[in-house]
């Protein structure tokens, strides 16, 4: 008998729900970007680990591709965690901490990992608003998860 780590469809919900939320702290960061409060939206995040990413059409369409691709990514390892490690109870918390842990993660132990430019470090309202949107990130999944239906429809 094979034994199959899946048992609740954790891929494809920790797949849709981290691409909804990996496109809701986009579109976050872009309002932030917009105004002038950010210097740097969730597209360069993506982006400047392969290239050195600038606004143009080409490479804003492969960060949104790498952007969902990561946040699809961090959804299932949120959906297993959330299937075979964590109870319902105060998921929301759990999905926020989820968040901050990959803040952490990103921006602590990764920063040199990604090529981010060292002035983004230095831009305290900047990171504020990139570790915010990590904590709706994490919400949001959360969210998601529970909301999305466990039953496989085939």
């Amino acid at each position: 008998m094979k034994m199959k780590l899946e048992t609740e469809n954790e891929f494809v919900r920790g797949t849709v729900s981290g691409a909804i939320s990996a496109t809701a702290i986009c579109l976050f960061s872009e309002l932030f970007e917009a105004i002038g409060l950010a210097k740097h939206c969730w597209l360069y995040l993506a982006g400047q680990p392969i290239m050195n990413f600038n606004h143009g059409f080409l490479p804003t369409v492969f960060a949104i591709l790498l952007h969902l691709g990561i946040g699809s990514f961090w959804g299932v390892i949120s959906a297993f965690l959330f299937s075979k490690v964590f109870t319902d109870r105060y998921y929301l918390l759990k999905g926020i901490v989820i968040g901050f842990a990959i803040f952490f993660l990103h921006f602590g132990l990764l920063n040199q990992t990604f090529h981010y430019r060292p002035a983004l470090r230095a831009d305290l309202l900047t990171l504020f608003i990139f570790f915010l949107s990590y904590l709706l990130y994490g919400g949001l999944t959360a969210f998601l998860l529970r909301k999305l239906p466990l039953d496989d429809p085939s």
